[in-house]
């Protein structure tokens, strides 16, 4: 599973993380605007967040904060289910980090 956050949904890095994960086989939940956009249109799942907020910024900490506890606890409850395989997938992630960051 992957949790891609863009608001705009049109990151360069998170589009390219996406592509990766989707051919490694992984679910893809993106969280992004409200709207079409293309991490939205090639997630397997998508949680949207309110237009008004980038306009606004009102609760934008909050909102912040709301989106990096649900990804932790969607984490930790994959983690705990298999930790060696957790690990082998955390070693991966971290190399297609580096490629992404090299392009």
């Amino acid at each position: 599973m992957v949790i891609a956050f863009s608001y705009s949904g049109m990151t360069r890095e998170i589009l390219i993380a996406q592509r990766e994960a989707t051919e490694g086989g992984a679910c893809v939940i993106a969280v992004t605007q409200v709207g079409r956009n293309d991490l939205s249109r090639y997630a397997d799942i998508v949680l949207h967040i309110p237009k008004e907020e980038s306009e606004l910024r009102l609760g934008s900490i909050a909102s912040r904060f709301s989106m990096l506890a649900v990804s932790d606890l969607l984490y930790l409850g994959v983690a705990k289910d298999d930790i060696e395989s957790t690990r082998k997938k955390l070693v991966a992630s971290r190399q297609s980090v580096k490629t992404i960051r090299d392009i």
